[in-house]
């Protein structure tokens, strides 16, 4: 029933909108309409730069997210485990927590020049530190007294890391997934409109300055669908694990 109220609110809104264009209510120039927004996707699907910038934009999310998950989880169950390791690199983490990343930018392409890679490492910037966060907190929401019970049975240290602190941790991991796929994916846009040669980002800009609504709001519509088929993935990652997942009512 909810999705069926999301379809119907949906449809209402596309028939407005068209109505109002095709009423002179809102001017074409600025708004476009839907209709021709689907004419320049179809235009745009049978044209290789279309695809081209997709993989763009696609590539430099992967890398760039891809690289803060393989850095921020392994960092923040460091942080959340060793208080000396914490006490010195906590308060770096929480600088670069609390900095708009895009304002690293001018930096990043000092290091890496105005190209593609710059949209990595500002995506990279703007997840590593809610992966690590969330994964630091996951660790300290465990419970003492399981720990206690895991070195009463003689577990050694991977085996309680395995099956008491893995298990606690995976779900403030997920979150952390959850708030970086978002970081990263607007961290490309914005990089990609100010810095790179292609991706939907440098789509959009071009589109914008020849006035070219339509296209604008193409662009705008596939980094919204690529958002979704991400967090898609996220949800099925988290599904996975769900078994890990503490049992209602406490139970282990």
């Amino acid at each position: 029933m909810p999705t069926l109220w999301f379809v119907a609110s949906l449809v209402v809104l596309i028939v407005a909108w068209q109505a109002a264009v095709e009423a002179e209510l809102v001017s074409r120039l600025l708004f476009s309409s839907p209709s021709a927004v689907v004419e320049a996707a179809v235009s745009e699907v049978q044209v290789s730069r279309f695809w081209t910038d997709i993989l763009a934009t696609t590539t430099e999310f992967v890398l760039g997210f891809g690289l803060s998950v393989v850095v921020g989880v392994p960092v923040g169950l460091i942080l959340g485990t060793q208080d000396r390791v914490r006490y010195l690199v906590g308060p770096l983490v929480d600088a670069l927590n609390s900095t708009p990343q895009i304002a690293f930018l001018p930096l990043v392409l000092v290091w890496v020049g105005p190209t593609g890679r710059a949209a990595v490492v500002i995506a990279f910037l703007s997840a590593v530190a809610a992966v690590i966060i969330n994964t630091q907190d996951g660790v300290k929401t465990v419970e003492p007294r399981f720990l206690a019970v895991a070195r009463s049975f003689g577990a050694s240290r991977t085996q309680t890391f395995v099956t008491v602190l893995l298990p606690a941790t995976v779900p403030f991991v997920i979150a952390g997934l959850r708030i970086g796929v978002g970081h990263a994916l607007v961290s490309v846009f914005v990089a990609e409109l100010f810095v790179a040669s292609s991706g939907i980002g440098k789509m959009i800009e071009l589109a914008g300055q020849t006035l070219h609504t339509e296209r604008v709001y193409l662009g705008t519509l596939v980094f919204i669908a690529i958002g979704l088929a991400l967090f898609t993935v996220v949800r099925i990652v988290e599904g996975r694990l769900q078994h890990w997942r503490p049992r209602e009512g406490g139970e282990l």
